[in-house]
């Protein structure tokens, strides 16, 4: 399988851990390659507003003035069987690196120009605190990855250690918690393995609802041609 892995901190702390837990169970069930992105080392810039994504007919922002960066992560994301995201809790929030790495992809939401090969992707999203907040930071990762057309998230996968580092928490909490890495992971394999994936119905009505919206733009609307390109307005499916 191939997996691109966006690591939400440098920190090498807690979340990380989680991550390399997943990992080692992924490589026992089979043979894998990991593209492993590591923020902000990898994308060192937030997003500047600057709508060339949206307002130019390039596709998925290749006009981005940061695209030396974000390009790596989105071609890996396009040839990846799955995506998993890492983030720790910053003041009850997702990190400001998994932040910006959202931000400069709103232009492939369903509601501009969506990438074809996410509805076919699977992601594990991973979360961790000391103290609280897992939900915080699951629950936007989730909702931006729903509108890239996404249909499967493993999101819930936030672990409260109480503990500033892993091996400060007891062993039995260490063993549960590495036991539900290990059920998340052989879920999200096999998921992957999946080559077809069933389309949830909150998906299959945003499709609508922005189908519907590209059909009222006029001719020659970017948004609305990419759209017509895909054959989406004819009546096709991404999926």
């Amino acid at each position: 399988m191939k997996i691109a892995v966006i690591h939400g901190s440098q920190r090498n702390g807690n979340t990380e851990k989680t991550i390399d837990i997943v990992k080692e169970k992924l490589n026992s069930l089979g043979d894998n390659d990991f593209f492993d992105f590591y923020l902000p080392k990898d994308l060192p810039l937030f997003c500047c507003g600057c709508f060339k994504c949206i307002d130019t007919g390039n596709f998925g922002g290749e006009c981005c003035p940061h695209s030396k960066y974000t390009h790596p992560i989105l071609e890996a994301m396009k040839v990846s069987d799955g995506i998993i995201v890492g983030s720790p809790v910053y003041s009850l929030a997702e990190s400001g690196q998994v932040k910006a790495f959202l931000d400069h992809l709103g232009c492939i939401f369903m509601s501009h120009r969506p990438l074809e090969e996410m509805f076919s992707k699977t992601v594990l999203v991973i979360s961790t605190t000391a103290g609280t907040g897992t939900r915080y930071v699951i629950k936007p990762i989730e909702r931006a990855l729903r509108y890239w057309g996404i249909p499967k998230i493993y999101y819930k996968c936030g672990l409260t250690l109480w503990a500033k580092n892993w091996n400060d928490m007891p062993l039995k909490k260490q063993g549960k918690y590495g036991k539900c890495l290990g059920e998340k992971a052989y879920a999200f394999y096999n998921s992957m393995k999946k080559t077809k994936k069933h389309i949830p119905l909150k998906t299959k009505i945003l499709f609508k609802i922005f189908r519907n919206l590209m059909n009222g733009y006029s001719d020659g609307h970017k948004d609305k041609e990419y759209w017509r390109d895909k054959g989406w307005l004819q009546g096709k499916r991404p999926w």
